[in-house]
């Protein structure tokens, strides 16, 4: 019997791969984007300047989740325009999300 290391298995392995317009990942993508969604709005809802970044980098995390799902850029696109019409306000939050996402 042949003794392999695990790196020599993992790299003779075949991987299937899934879609993540089926089940299952369908349903754990559509969450994990409801969920980017909430903590995005949440995160807003009492954020200080010193906090702007943070949210940025954030926002990028989501951005690369959402645009997964099949009408994900649009769904960050709405998420955005969102932000833009209830925060216009804090105009360097929004120079900040204009300059990362626009």
């Amino acid at each position: 019997m042949e003794h392999l290391s695990l790196e020599e298995r993992m790299r003779r392995r075949q991987f299937q791969t899934y879609p993540l317009d089926r089940p299952p990942l369908c349903n754990l993508l559509y969450a994990a984007v409801k969920a980017y969604i909430e903590a995005v709005m949440r995160r807003l809802e009492h954020i200080s300047p010193r906090h702007y970044g943070d949210f940025i980098e954030f926002l990028t995390r989501a951005q690369e989740t959402i645009i997964l799902a099949p009408d994900g850029k649009n769904e960050f696109a709405k998420l955005l325009e969102k932000i833009k019409t209830l925060y216009k306000g804090k105009k360097k939050l929004m120079c900040l999300v204009r300059e990362r996402f626009n």
